[in-house]
């Protein structure tokens, strides 16, 4: 078929989609999803006042026919899962961080293999950072409407808009997957995207650190290593409650009350109220709690926060490392025609300069990365300590 056949075909699908809001709906989408090779998968969600996603719609599609799943009515997802272990079908995401979080925790299940089509995009010189949007009009030169982005997923019943905005969200991306594939392999790429889609799957599955939880705060390092320990518990605290109470953890205490807390060291609820503009209800509901996990640090005066430090900045020795394997990271990257940060970014770099010698890489850059980032590298290692 020619590209404007294929076109229409997959606005068509989009067009029409099929419904699914059954059990038995679902099981025989599932048996046509089995004879797939590729499918293109996506999904809508809201996350305003709860502290996981809500799944809204689940959008898949081979490029001839969209499907979308309502998952407020399914109550049996095992075709779903099905499709998205068999190691037989190709699963087409883009940019899929929030749908892979969205994913995991709502049907415990993670779509593999995949294959980021944003990842592919910037393998083959795009921005990073490139939209679904700019992705159809860069290959497709297709403009398509964004109206629907901020919609409520959960409404029922969706609006034909809604409907067809989700539609269109995967309808494309099987054809498109076959003309960005055939540039990537030309220029022996295939594998990079690859690598880096199970690599998000990797991080997907990882847990996060409840001790690391306060490295969020850039200055964590500024405190004292008692203070260090009081926030480190409140951040765990404030992680345990917004997840047993299902909400944002801003609904619980902000950044900056944490921060505030820790500094003043409140032992009242006179001086909590003081030192905090967290909302008076708020206060009233965790002050004991808070005041509780003070007077536990207080009463271990020597004792650091558990598990490693928060990372320390740059001196002006590592500062200046950094700026040069930037600049490299730049020169290569520009041969390559792809941005800097796709090689590494400079957290990344930051990251390995403070943990010196990198006897082992991390795994990011162990696979296609590696022949060009030996050099970085070796630079990092032979960078002294000094006091």
């Amino acid at each position: 078929m020619t590209q404007s056949q294929l076109i229409t075909q997959a606005e068509n699908a989009a067009q029409f989609p099929v419904i699914i809001t059954s059990n038995t709906d679902l099981a025989s989408a599932g048996r046509s999803w089995q004879t797939a090779k590729i499918l293109a998968l996506d999904t809508e969600f809201i996350r305003e006042r709860t502290f996981y996603a809500i799944l809204g719609l689940i959008q898949v599609s081979d490029g001839k026919t969209v499907w979308l799943v309502d998952p407020l009515e399914v109550t049996d997802f095992q075709p779903l899962v099905d499709m998205l272990v068999n190691p037989d079908i190709l699963k087409l995401l883009h940019a899929p961080s929030e749908d892979l979080d969205v994913l995991q925790n709502s049907i415990n299940c993670l779509p593999e293999p995949m294959f980021d089509m944003q990842l592919a995009a910037s393998a083959l010189g795009q921005p990073l950072q490139i939209s679904y949007q700019k992705l159809i009009e860069w290959q497709l030169d297709i403009l398509i409407d964004k109206g629907e982005s901020r919609s409520k997923w959960l409404q029922r019943p969706l609006t034909d808009s809604q409907l067809h905005y989700a539609a269109m969200d995967v309808c494309y991306l099987p054809m498109v997957y076959q003309q960005v594939t055939a540039e990537l392999e030309k220029l022996g790429r295939y594998q990079w995207v690859s690598q880096d889609s199970q690599l998000q799957l990797d991080k997907a599955r990882q847990s996060l650190d409840p001790d690391q939880l306060y490295f969020r705060f850039r200055n964590a390092w500024r405190l004292k290593p008692g203070q260090q320990k009081i926030i480190q518990a409140l951040c765990i605290w404030r992680e345990e409650e917004a997840e047993k109470r299902d909400l944002p953890r801003t609904f619980i205490l902000r950044d900056n009350d944490l921060m505030a807390i820790t500094v003043a060291l409140p032992d009242s609820f006179t001086a909590l109220k003081q030192c905090t503009d967290a909302h008076p209800r708020a206060l009233q509901r965790y002050a004991d709690k808070i005041l509780e996990l003070i007077r536990q640090a207080k009463a271990q005066p020597d004792a650091a926060a558990s598990g490693k430090p928060p990372p320390l900045p740059l001196n002006g020795q590592e500062k200046q490392c950094l700026n040069s394997v930037r600049e490299k990271i730049t020169e290569i990257s520009a041969g390559l025609n792809i941005e800097s940060t796709i090689l590494a970014s400079r957290r990344e770099l930051e990251h390995l300069i403070l943990n010196r010698p990198v006897s082992v890489a991390p795994a990011r850059f162990l696979g296609w990365r590696k022949e060009y980032l030996v050099e970085i590298l070796e630079i990092i290692n032979q960078l002294p300590w000094t006091n």
